[in-house]
């Protein structure tokens, strides 16, 4: 969480590169960006200011909104979110599999690659032999990389299993669809202030507590 002292550098940073950005007072103006983007940690912040002030042509210091708009861009950087279509991709992406060695597996492998035609037979053989009894050397399964993000969307599809099914061109549409949906209504949840947070999750609890309530009565 921000400071509000972190929030009054920020503004003093918009007031030493946007002269006409000198607001009256620097303290109430801190205290009231402070209740709408002090939910942000700190450093985050002044990542997203510093952002906002280096963009090409700008002239006027960021507002509330597109401070917000820069931490989320931040955040999905940083997080490596993909976009619909590259979610897409990664569900379809099929498991890999690799050969893996011990050491003296490794080695053995090494030999037979050696340039001796002579002695390949032999060398195979004993590669052959040491890989089928130790139990280093053998298959490696390896799962496709999946974001979290896709894969939430993708599980509500029936995914791995059942989806895609029988009609791929349909079932990217609607999980393009619904990933996009999902990113949105994540980054908007993540943008709200704690006082939005607060009344959205006050007004379900009583909803809750009022369900709750009309049950018992019947």
């Amino acid at each position: 969480m921000a400071s509000i002292s972190e929030v009054s550098k920020a503004l003093a940073t918009f007031r030493l590169f946007f002269p006409n950005f000198n607001p009256e007072n620097i303290a109430a103006s801190a205290k009231a960006w402070h209740e709408l983007i002090g939910h942000f940690p700190g450093d985050e912040l002044q990542a997203a200011c510093s952002m906002c002030c280096a963009e090409p042509g700008r002239v006027f210091a960021p507002s509330v909104g597109e401070i917000v708009g820069a931490v989320m861009k931040l955040r999905a950087q940083a997080s490596g979110i993909p976009s619909a279509s590259e979610a897409w991709e990664q569900i379809n992406e099929r498991e890999r599999t690799e050969h893996v060695h011990c050491e003296i597996g490794a080695q053995l492998y090494s030999d037979i690659m050696k340039d001796d035609a002579a002695a390949y037979p032999k060398r195979l053989d004993i590669y052959s032999a040491h890989y089928r009894e130790c139990v280093q050397c053998g298959i490696k399964h390896i799962p496709p990389v999946v974001h979290p993000a896709a894969e939430l969307v993708a599980r509500q599809f029936g995914w791995p299993g059942r989806f895609p099914g029988d009609n791929p061109e349909a079932d990217r549409a609607h999980f393009m669809r619904a990933y996009d949906a999902e990113i949105k209504r994540e980054t908007e949840r993540q943008a709200q202030p704690v006082q939005v947070q607060k009344y959205i999750e006050s007004k379900s609890v009583a909803g809750a507590v009022a369900a709750l309530a009309e049950g018992m009565r019947k």
